[in-house]
């Protein structure tokens, strides 16, 4: 058959099957290959987003973790440190025992090896600088103390003093 073709439809032939066959590598081997490359870059780079992910969480629980030994440890230190009576005498110390409107033991919560004691207190008619004065013996206390909640509201008769309902938390061992 290729004889009986001229020169010039043997020249169109092969240039027909070339097309065919660049056609064929093209969207049969370079096109898949393109779009499998795409496919693993996009892989790669959710992969490394998730190992980020894991390598900040994994900074996080190192974080926490210092932080639960550091409390259980001072837990222990706290011996017998009663948190009804640690707010009596810190109000009566900066001169608002009689500003103490009432002290509200909450129920007590945690597990095995912490138990965390909770109480709300609240104190009316106080002076800035005794609030300041109380948050600061709160947070230097030889017990476990956190302030859990704080609301403070400026007094409608006197701008000057504050209404504060504080939460605390002790947290001790278990026993």
């Amino acid at each position: 058959m290729s004889r009986e073709l001229t020169p010039r439809e043997r020249w169109v032939l092969a240039i027909g099957g070339v097309v065919v066959l660049l056609t064929l590598i093209t969207f049969g081997i370079v096109v898949p290959y393109h779009h499998a490359l795409q496919r693993l870059d996009t892989r790669i780079a959710s992969s490394q987003r998730q190992m980020n992910e894991i390598e900040s969480l994994l900074q996080q629980y190192r974080q926490l973790k210092s932080a639960a030994d550091r409390i259980e440890r001072q837990a222990g230190k706290a011996g017998d440190f009663s948190l009804i009576s640690f707010v009596e005498t810190t109000a009566a110390g900066i001169g608002a025992r009689d500003r103490l409107v009432y002290l509200r033991p909450q129920p007590l919560t945690g597990d095995n090896p912490l138990l965390r004691e909770s109480v709300e207190v609240k104190l009316e008619r106080l002076a800035l600088d005794q609030l300041v004065r109380l948050l600061y013996a709160v947070e230097n206390s030889k017990g476990t103390l956190q302030t859990a909640q704080l609301r403070i509201k400026t007094r409608f008769d006197d701008p000057s003093r504050l209404d504060v309902v504080l939460t605390l938390n002790s947290y001790g061992r278990s026993s």
